[in-house]
């Protein structure tokens, strides 16, 4: 077959790996693998991409070098590129379809792509299915124009998938059809060789942007309250909130405790650096399953996390971890000064489960189930819901 991948994130090359478009450029690759042949529709955010097996076509919009996420809709200039990115997404979609002679699309999400996979049904009879993200579902679909976009594009689907447990529920009551959970994940790895053995203080990890959204803040403010402990947190990402993060640090006295490393982009070095670790905390205000969680199964690294989306659930089905209330720095305290104090040995039982749980997030796996539903037209037959 030949498929097109509708998306609005995408790597500028392979080792651009600090986002979700790393999860689009695996999955593109994984399916080329089985056989296929993939082309990648994409909104440039300023980069374009080297020279590939799968080609990329990308488009810019009036104003393109904004961020999808940071368009405001009560900003009357925000309205001109809304509507410039989706007349000339229209276009960019329908030469696309033509040049490349699409037989099936997959939109990676629902807002812009799946909007856009829709129009490439209506005009040129190509079926589509939509991969929904959370803010797709509970951002986007809650504005009056947009919402009813994507409610429509859901329910003119061949079929829908969502990469959360209960993601997928809420995609499914919009749609008022059956939305299959299908996890997302990056390719990682695992023939990776260490060097060095864990030795010395316990280390924590956080991998993720330096964003409100993913609460480092929060796991900074819950480690000053057990400072005089042995142990340190390595910090992997960059963002906004770095600068004054950085500050925190300083005036908490906890320069020795914490090392930041900015962006990482070799995928080599994010697993050893996972491998080297001891737990990983995802401290997030608002996530589904982020890709740092899959990761951190397939490194055998156990994990304390928000409770929020998923990860809480999948965190009790597993047994690989802890879980603490969303933004309660006091309680992820407590749960910090537990583990540091027992150490290592306290580890090794949680690292036992992350082998099971890491099965569920391959995405070499999800390549083959979301193949199946395109050849069999639907995916209540496939039962790889872990919950």
């Amino acid at each position: 077959m030949r498929i097109g991948l509708i998306t609005h994130n995408y790597p500028a090359s392979k080792d651009d790996r600090q986002n979700a478009g790393i999860f689009v450029y695996d999955i593109a690759h994984a399916i080329q693998k089985l056989g296929h042949q993939v082309f990648v529709l994409c909104l440039d955010a300023g980069g374009k991409s080297e020279k590939d097996v799968v080609p990329v076509t990308w488009f810019s919009p009036i104003g393109g070098k904004k961020k999808l996420g940071q368009i405001q809709f009560f900003n009357p200039l925000d309205w001109v590129l809304f509507f410039s990115l989706l007349v000339l997404g229209f276009r960019a979609t329908s030469r696309f379809c033509k040049d490349y002679k699409i037989d099936f699309c997959i939109a990676m999400w629902a807002f812009p792509a799946g909007v856009f996979a829709l129009w490439a049904n209506i005009v040129k009879m190509v079926p589509y299915t939509i991969w929904a993200l959370g803010s797709d579902i509970y951002i986007y679909a809650r504005y009056p124009i947009l919402g009813t976009l994507i409610e429509i594009a859901l329910k003119k689907a061949k079929f829908i998938i969502a990469d959360g447990i209960d993601l997928a529920r809420q995609t499914g009551k919009l749609a008022k059809r059956h939305c299959q959970f299908l996890p997302s994940a990056s390719q990682m790895p695992h023939q990776s060789k260490l060097t060095v053995k864990k030795e010395g203080p316990l280390k924590l990890m956080f991998l993720g942007r330096m964003e409100p959204v993913k609460g480092l803040d929060v796991l900074i403010e819950a480690i000053s309250k057990v400072k005089d402990l042995d142990f340190e947190l390595h910090c992997l990402g960059d963002g906004s909130l770095l600068p004054s993060l950085k500050e925190k640090i300083s005036d908490l006295g906890l320069q020795k405790k914490v090392v930041f490393y900015g962006n990482v982009n070799d995928p080599k070095l994010i697993y050893n650096r996972l491998l080297l670790s001891d737990w990983l905390v995802i401290p997030s205000r608002s996530d589904s399953i982020p890709l740092v969680f899959s990761e951190s199964m397939k490194a055998n690294l156990p994990v304390i996390v928000a409770e929020v989306g998923d990860m809480v659930e999948l965190v009790k089905k597993y047994g690989v971890g802890f879980s603490f209330p969303r933004e309660d720095s006091r309680k992820l305290a407590v749960i910090l000064k537990d583990v540091i104090k027992k150490g290592r040995v306290l580890i090794r039982p949680y690292q036992q489960k992350t082998k099971k749980a890491a099965e569920i997030f391959d995405v070499n796996v999800s390549a083959e189930s979301l193949l199946t539903m395109i050849q069999n037209g639907q995916t209540k037959s496939l039962d790889i819901t872990p919950i």
